[in-house]
Order: C-alpha cells, then sequence, then structure tokens
C-alpha cells in the first residue's frame, strides 16, 4: 500500500532541505518517467531509434519500419545517418535488390548497440522506480 505522503523534503548538493508540498496523496497512479538517451556531441539514440531498429531487424526493412513508426522514409534514414555519424559504425547492412528485392537487416554492431541500450534503460527505470517507491511511495510508519 502507497502511503499518504504531503510533503517532503529534498537534500540538494549543498545539504540543504527543499520542502515540497504535495496537493494529493501518492497513491498506485503515481510513477517516474524516465526517458533514457543516448549522446556524443548530440543525442543519437533513445526510445524512437531503439524502436526503428527492432523493427528493421524484425522485417528487415526500413521503409516498412518507418510505415509502422508513421514516420517518413526520410527521416528514418536519417536516424540512421545519426548514428553512424556519432558511433563511427553503420547500424544497419543494405542489400540491393534483385530477383526478390533488397533488404536491410541489423549490423552486429547495431544489434549490440540496441541489446545494450535495452539493458541500460531497463535498469535505469527500476532503480528510478525503485527510489520513486522507496522515497515516494511506500509509507514509512
Amino acid at each position: 500500500m502507497y502511503g499518504n505522503i504531503k510533503q517532503v523534503i529534498f537534500k540538494n548538493n549543498s545539504q540543504e532541505g527543499i520542502l515540497m508540498n504535495f496537493p494529493k496523496t501518492i497513491n498506485d497512479n503515481n510513477h517516474i518517467e524516465i526517458r533514457v538517451r543516448l549522446a556524443c556531441d548530440n543525442f543519437y539514440f533513445g526510445p524512437g531509434a531503439a524502436r526503428l531498429l527492432e523493427l528493421i531487424e524484425k522485417g528487415d526493412s526500413v521503409r516498412e519500419a518507418c510505415k509502422l513508426m508513421r514516420m517518413s522514409y526520410s527521416k528514418g534514414w536519417k536516424i540512421l545517418n545519426i548514428i553512424k555519424e556519432e558511433t563511427g559504425f553503420d547500424p544497419v547492412i543494405r542489400h540491393q535488390g534483385g530477383q526478390n528485392g533488397g533488404n536491410t537487416v541489423l549490423s552486429d554492431e547495431g544489434k549490440l548497440l540496441l541489446d545494450s541500450f535495452r539493458k541500460i534503460e531497463k535498469e535505469i527505470k527500476d532503480f528510478a522506480n525503485q527510489r520513486f517507491k522507496e522515497y515516494l511511495g511506500e509509507k514509512n510508519d
């Protein structure tokens, strides 16, 4: 069961307390939202790029992945090119069309990036949710 917290004191780096009042009870509807993004000189990989790679991996097609995401084909390639610019590797491998048409698959580096990102993202979200419940959720009697 979640607590009935009305006030919380947050500590900042100088160890001064900041008092925050909550107008409502913290309950099951309250939660923390974390958006994880990777950056070098610029942001280059986040939930949207991860979803694009997942859909490419599933369907072997940038065009189909973009269609499923309601994203333009050119924007999908822009995302893939930004990943390449920032990481130094191509996240996908293109196979030119032929009798059966071409396809695009994830490179080994693209698969590793996607897998690592999803693991990092899960760990960060799990940690944040644990801390949220610890500080704002569970009743401390």
